[in-house]
């Protein structure tokens, strides 16, 4: 194939392809930041969790600290959250697109 003939076929595939992506990419980064919002209350749980194994079988032993200093996570949870309706909805129009295109190129025909 010739380069001219690639670079059509490429800015055909990205004009396609685009808004997929970007809606991808939003719930990607909505469920990466929710995940990793998440990891403080399921490390606290994991303490207490620690923290009762201890009491129970080692009586002994010193217990993990349970209480730590920081933000309340739902409201960085919010954030994960946002990014994963913005890219639901960016996917929901980009469908709705899809079969507009469609819907008018079986009429034309």
């Amino acid at each position: 194939m010739s380069k001219s003939r690639q670079l059509r076929t490429a800015k055909k595939y990205a004009k396609d392809y685009a808004v997929a992506v970007v809606a991808a990419e939003f719930m990607f980064s909505g469920v990466s930041a929710l995940i990793a919002t998440l990891k403080y209350p399921l490390s606290i749980e994991f303490l207490k969790l620690s923290n009762a194994v201890i009491r129970q079988g080692f009586r002994g032993w010193t217990l993990l600290p349970e209480s730590y200093a920081q933000a309340p996570w739902w409201y960085l949870a919010a954030e994960g959250r946002l990014g994963i309706a913005v890219g639901v909805l960016v996917g929901l129009w980009a469908n709705s697109r899809e079969q507009r295109q469609a819907s008018v190129r079986l009429l034309s025909i």
